[in-house]
C-alpha cells in the first residue's frame, strides 16, 4: 500500500500478479482506449482514480489486475454520486 493525496492505494505485487504494457493494457477495457489515455490515466487519473503502474526492465507497465481495480475504483465512485 502507498498514499497518495492522503488517500491509501493499493501497489501492483509483481510476484503473484500478470505484468503487461501499456499497449496490451489496452484489451483489458472494453472500450479498448489508446496507449496515450492508459499513460494518462497512470500519470494524471481519471475522476480521482489512478492506474496503478511499476518500472519492469526501465518500461513502465501495469498488471491485469490493477485494470480490474482501476474499473472497480471508477464504478464505485460513479455509484457514489
Amino acid at each position: 500500500l502507498w498514499q497518495c493525496d492522503g488517500e491509501w492505494r493499493m501497489a501492483i505485487d509483481i510476484e503473484t500478479e500478470t505484468l503487461i504494457t501499456f499497449k496490451d493494457a489496452r484489451n483489458e477495457f472494453p472500450q479498448n482506449p489508446s496507449k496515450r489515455t492508459i499513460e494518462r490515466w497512470a500519470s494524471v487519473g481519471y475522476r480521482n482514480a489512478w492506474l496503478e503502474t511499476v518500472l519492469s526492465g526501465g518500461t513502465r507497465v501495469t498488471s491485469k489486475e490493477a485494470c480490474r481495480r482501476f474499473l472497480r475504483a471508477l464504478n464505485t465512485r460513479q455509484e457514489d454520486r
